[in-house]
């Protein structure tokens, strides 16, 4: 409803608004993977500690990782576990996370080259020689669920159906609006019989069962392909 004002005064040309914009984050979490994030401190020079002793700590982690997956009733085959070591140079006050993927001497050994790699990829230098310590070990688990294809609009041409229109609304717009506030006969819209392709021009108002988008005058939307408002601002 305000993003029309909003992107004028921050100088935005072009606004995307997607479909269900109301409920946006439900369905995000309906159609997301379920995740359970654990994280055990344990704070360590890496030289001091072994690889059977990090095996120790998560390993533990790893068994309620798998109960909570299991809870969730996840059959194994949709399961994924992975496993994270956070590491940081000795006095420093922020670590950067390396994935573990076995607990073998070498796959131990070999996080500190790989945590000096990261840190030169990520902030433009290392030091090799400096030692590195242990922050914390994290196991992520993750539970994959079957995507939802969500459903699109038809096809249509520019001009919109005559039964998409509800009818005709006095609409004040403010004074963020092209040439000052006042009054204004806006059509109303039904977004849901908007085809894709189909365009309107403001003043108008589009209205759907989560949200209500307001175009101001001088701003064009058109319905994408998947279903979004492309709203572009006018002068």
């Amino acid at each position: 409803m305000h993003g029309s004002p909003l992107a004028r005064e921050l100088s935005i040309p072009r606004l995307l608004v997607p479909p269900t914009p109301g409920i946006l984050c439900a369905l995000g979490m309906l159609v997301a993977d379920l995740r359970h994030d654990l994280v055990r401190t344990h704070l360590a020079a890496h030289a001091e500690l072994s690889a059977e002793a990090a095996q120790a700590v998560l390993d533990p982690m790893l068994d309620e990782a798998r109960h909570l997956l299991a809870a969730d009733r996840m059959p194994p085959e949709r399961q994924r576990i992975e496993m994270r070591v956070d590491m940081r140079y000795i006095g420093q006050s922020y670590e950067l996370p390396l994935p573990l993927t076995a607990f073998t001497k070498a796959d131990w050994a070999g996080l500190v080259p790989a945590f000096h790699a990261e840190h030169r990829r990520r902030f433009g230098h290392s030091d090799p020689q400096a030692a590195v310590e242990i922050v914390s070990f994290a196991v992520t688990a993750t539970g994959l669920i079957d995507t939802p294809e969500l459903p699109r609009p038809a096809a249509g041409g520019r001009e919109p159906l005559a039964e998409a229109r509800q009818g005709m609304r006095r609409v004040y717009f403010e004074a963020a609006a092209p040439g000052g506030g006042g009054w204004h006969e806006a059509p109303v819209w039904h977004r849901e019989a908007l085809l894709a392709g189909n365009e309107i021009t403001g003043p108008a108002v589009i209205e759907e069962i989560s949200a209500t988008t307001v175009l101001y005058p001088g701003d064009r939307a058109r319905l994408g392909k998947i279903g979004s408002l492309i709203v572009d601002i006018g002068s």
